[in-house]
C-alpha cells in the first residue's frame, strides 16, 4: 500500500503515531544522564620517523621545529625516534 494513500485515508493514525514520536524522544531526552565534566580521552599522535645520519637531538629538533610541538616526549631505541604528543 502506498505511504501517502495510507496517510490520507487515516489521518487521525498519523497524527497519534507523530504525537507518540514526539513524546518518546520528549522523555528519552529528560531521562538522558548529563554531566558537567565527561570522563574523555585525550586523543594522542604518534610520530615515528627513523633517523639516519642524524643524532636524536637533531632529529628531534626538526621534528619539533617543523611540527610546532611544545614539550616533546620522546622514545629512542636503535635509529628510530618516536615523539608521541596529544592534541588539544
Amino acid at each position: 500500500m502506498n505511504l501517502v494513500a495510507f496517510a490520507l485515508g487515516r489521518p487521525i493514525t498519523i497524527v497519534v503515531l507523530v504525537i507518540a514520536t514526539v513524546l518518546m524522544g520528549i522523555l528519552a531526552t529528560l531521562r538522558m544522564p548529563r554531566d558537567i565534566f565527561p570522563n574523555l580521552g585525550i586523543p594522542v599522535l604518534y610520530i615515528a620517523q627513523p633517523y639516519g645520519g642524524m643524532d636524536p637531538a637533531q632529529m628531534e629538533g626538526y621534528l619539533v621545529k617543523t611540527i610546532g610541538i611544545s614539550d616533546p616526549k620522546r622514545t629512542l631505541p636503535d635509529g628510530l625516534m618516536i615523539l608521541p604528543f596529544t592534541i588539544a
